[in-house]
């Protein structure tokens, strides 16, 4: 009989020998006992499903399902361990849906970094935000640093960034907080948009590369 216990612990060198996309396959024929049905249930055609199953008896070394009329049986060997890939793919699907799931009272702290100018703007109306909801946090605010925004959000050295509009990549969800308006004083007795686009500007900023307030 197969042994499908591993007393000696998880050895990773043997997951490169592992088709894991055979198992919902064996679940599938096993709950269903057909080929087919299986096949439309995982959106393959059958022959890629029976080429498949041929690979898991191999990766197995068991015949696992015998056709009986016209219906897939299981082998004893099958049914030993279905109960364990079921339970399996279960955890696996859990621990994917898991990082969808964000539950805020188990926040504890929030490592923000703020834009300078609007720093005094934000962070007042964001504390009230959270005191609202009755949430204890610590605020830690950080100094922004747009060349490791990606970085410091992938590794949660930040909790997320409150910056000027622009572009970073698709990976990085956002929403407007807030809008603002801007007034010209000028000498000139008019000035319209294109005016304005078309003067010379200079920008002032502590930075030498991107976006800043006018």
């Amino acid at each position: 009989m197969n042994n499908i216990h591993n007393l000696h612990g998880l050895d990773l060198s043997f997951f490169h020998r592992i088709d894991i996309n055979l198992y919902p396959l064996f679940i599938a024929i096993y709950e269903q006992k057909s080929i087919s049905n299986a096949a439309s249930s995982l959106n393959i055609t059958q022959s890629a499903a029976s080429h498949a199953l041929q690979r898991l008896r191999q990766q197995l070394e068991d015949d696992v399902f015998i056709r009986v009329g016209n219906k897939m049986s299981a082998t004893p060997f099958a049914e030993q361990i279905y109960p364990t890939v079921k339970q399996a793919l279960l955890t696996i699907q859990n621990i994917s849906q898991q990082r969808h799931v964000f539950d805020p009272t188990s926040l504890k702290s929030l490592k923000i970094a703020v834009h300078d100018e609007i720093e005094p703007i934000i962070l007042p109306r964001l504390a009230q935000h959270f005191q609202n909801l009755n949430l204890d946090l610590q605020f830690v605010s950080m100094k922004l640093d747009r060349k490791h925004i990606m970085a410091d959000l992938a590794t949660q050295q930040l909790d997320f960034v409150i910056d000027l509009e622009q572009y970073l990549s698709p990976k990085i969800t956002f929403d407007l907080l807030v809008t603002d308006e801007f007034i010209i004083c000028s000498q000139l007795k008019e000035v319209d948009l294109s005016s304005y686009i078309s003067g010379r500007h200079i920008g002032v900023s502590s930075r030498r590369t991107g976006a800043l307030l006018e």
